[in-house]
């Protein structure tokens, strides 16, 4: 800092002394122009030969040297230097002034200089008194004149630079922004999610999680299933609510009439023994995406279709009753979406052995190519993942390194399945600040928003990111609630394990 005012102060000092000597310059030409015996017939060069000497003329060409060199520097310092001093408020009246005055003396002596400037005998005399002053400050004058108008051009770029940068920043500003309605939608949203976890949902987890698994009771086994039905209830909500924020902020119509179908659902990632529970309850599981080759993902995300929705009307409510006098907090009831088929998706966050994939020792396999687009990679890199069109992205993921069979399944997947033709992937994280907090093993699985036509947020990956950003308060509080359903899940899963068991140890003896 100190070393930069440094060098702008000797710039200064040396820019004050250069024009010191161009005034003497002017002064000096002003003279020679003003003694020139212009009725003499003889030559503004033979003039200056036989009027300067060597001297002089070195000095002359020194000074012109310098005027260049003021003149036509493209230092920073120096033009920001000139601009400040030129476009001075003073500058222009200033000039004015001796514009004036340079007139009024031209106007006084215009005879003599008219007479100066025309006469044809042969004259021994130069202009007419104080000609030499007319004339150096008119040079100045002109000058100044030359500099402000430069000044004030880059002074006009600038300004113009700035406000073009303004607006574009404006229109960014405009494009990214949702639409109207959108920000007392999400906050309402917000509301009704986080009174969900904090209360309602965690209240029905806590009074059922603390019961030993060894002793829980037929009933006391219902009573869990009961409230993981109930949950179910509050989840199909949360994620009517997310895609309807969506839909919102893609200005989508979100009827039976809209050409645009919005879906979400969400994927866990859980136990082998929850999804032989959710199995026995539903339709089986069908494994999709799986390497062909003898390897164990490090995990599974199990799509159930009972954490599904798909939106069919433009009613916004997702409470029972909001003005109820008593239970005003229970959720509308929200069908599951029957389009959707239960499956099961590899994920792969470490690098297997590669002695299981028949590869060369020293080849390196890279586990990332395996993870489908979506949900999988928002599992392993704990951001949110943005699929603007299916099948190009698809395309990409072959292109990255993905094996040919799961690129295929994809590519016949995406064609002849059109519900998710453009689809956005948030990992369900209780929080995203932290050493480690975006790891795998803190993520309960995925929330999926989907739809049958590409270019969700027109395509447009800062708008995406905008969306996630926005909703990041309101999926805070759906992971909580994820992270308490898996808790009961988990709870009837082992009751089941433990009952299947001594229903077989029963049927052995």
């Amino acid at each position: 800092m100190e070393k930069n005012s440094s060098k702008s102060s000797i710039i200064t000092f040396f820019l004050i002394v250069g024009w010191l000597i161009n005034l003497f310059f002017l002064w000096e030409i002003s003279e020679l122009l003003s003694e020139y015996p212009i009725g003499r017939h003889t030559s503004f060069v033979n003039y200056l030969y036989e009027t300067i000497s060597w001297k002089m003329a070195l000095l002359y060409i020194a000074g012109g040297l310098t005027f260049l060199f003021c003149s036509l520097s493209k230092n920073r310092t120096i033009s920001k230097r000139y601009d400040e001093f030129f476009n001075a408020p003073i500058v222009v009246p200033v000039l004015n002034v001796l514009a004036l005055l340079v007139g009024i003396y031209a106007s006084v002596t215009s005879a003599e200089i008219l007479k100066w400037l025309t006469n044809n005998e042969e004259i021994t005399v130069t202009a007419y008194v104080g000609f030499d002053y007319f004339l150096f400050f008119l040079l100045v004058i002109l000058i100044g004149y030359a500099f402000h108008g430069k000044a004030s051009k880059e002074a006009q770029l600038k300004h113009d630079s700035i406000q073009k940068t303004r607006l574009q920043e404006l229109e960014e500003v405009i494009r990214l922004a949702p639409p109207g309605s959108f920000s007392e939608q999400l906050s309402h949203y917000c509301d009704i999610l986080e009174d969900w976890s904090s209360k309602h949902v965690m209240k029905e987890t806590n009074e059922l999680a603390f019961i030993n698994d060894e002793s829980l009771t037929n009933e006391e086994f219902l009573k869990i299933e009961e409230a993981i039905d109930n949950q179910r209830e509050y989840i199909r909500a949360c994620i009517t609510a997310f895609a309807r924020l969506a839909g919102t902020f893609d200005n989508a119509a979100m009827n039976l009439s809209s050409p645009d179908v919005y879906r979400a659902n969400i994927m866990l990632k859980t136990t082998e023994d929850v999804a032989g529970y959710l199995s026995n309850g539903s339709e089986e599981f069908k494994s999709r995406y799986f390497p062909k080759i003898n390897v164990t993902p490090d995990h599974r995300l199990f799509l159930d279709k009972r954490y599904s929705v798909k939106l069919t009307s433009s009613d916004k409510a997702i409470l029972k009753d909001e003005q109820a006098s008593s239970n005003y907090h229970l959720p509308k009831l929200f069908k599951h979406d029957d389009e959707v088929r239960n499956l099961i998706l590899p994920v792969f966050d470490s690098n297997p052995n590669v002695d299981d994939y028949g590869y060369d020792l020293n080849a390196e396999f890279d586990y990332a190519t395996y993870n489908l687009i979506g949900a999988p990679r928002a599992l392993v890199t704990g951001h949110a993942q943005f699929v603007y069109d299916a099948e190009i992205q698809i395309k990409t993921w072959l292109e990255e390194g993905a094996p040919k069979a799961l690129y295929d399944d994809a590519k016949i997947y995406f064609a002849n399945d059109k519900k998710g033709q453009s689809i956005i992937s948030f990992p369900l994280l209780c929080n995203r600040y932290g050493n480690g907090s975006l790891e795998t093993k803190n993520i309960s699985g995925a929330l999926n928003i989907y739809r049958n036509t590409k270019n969700m947020f027109s395509g447009d990956n800062e708008k995406f990111l905008n969306f996630f950003h926005l909703t990041s308060p309101a999926l805070v509080s759906l992971s909580r609630i994820i992270e308490y359903h898996l808790i009961l899940l988990q709870k009837a899963a082992t009751y089941h394990k433990i009952e299947s068991n001594r229903n077989k140890e029963k049927e052995d003896v």
